[in-house]
């Protein structure tokens, strides 16, 4: 196993107590409520660090209010779950929504050392 894939499974093993599926792989389709690990920028640094981005969505479907409230849940839920998993993380982001694709999201930024 590379350290790249140990530390995203180390990120994935924290967010096991997660009450919705948790992506550790790009999914091909996005079914909210989920959390989904993507590579952060910069993605690897030459001090041997790696940056992640824990990213939650909600549905949009039910309208932008209960959406709002169920990503804050699912916000403070992975914050905790990290939190509880020793993975330092960053602010969260504003909720960006995707009305095309019916989603509200906001990432959290992970850094991990991996050598």
């Amino acid at each position: 196993m590379n350290p790249l894939q140990e530390a995203r499974e180390a990120v994935g093993a924290a967010l096991g107590p997660v009450s919705v599926p948790v992506h550790t792989f790009p999914p091909t389709s996005v079914s909210a409520p989920c959390v989904v690990l993507l590579p952060g920028s910069p993605w690897i640094t030459p001090r041997g660090q790696v940056a992640m981005e824990v990213t939650c969505f909600a549905s949009l479907a039910l309208g932008n209010g209960p959406a709002q409230v169920r990503l804050e849940d699912l916000a403070t839920e992975v914050g905790d779950a990290l939190k509880a998993g020793g993975i330092p993380h960053g602010d969260l982001t504003p909720p960006i929504a995707d009305t095309t694709a019916g989603l509200l999201s906001a990432t959290y930024s992970v850094t991990l050392r991996i050598c």
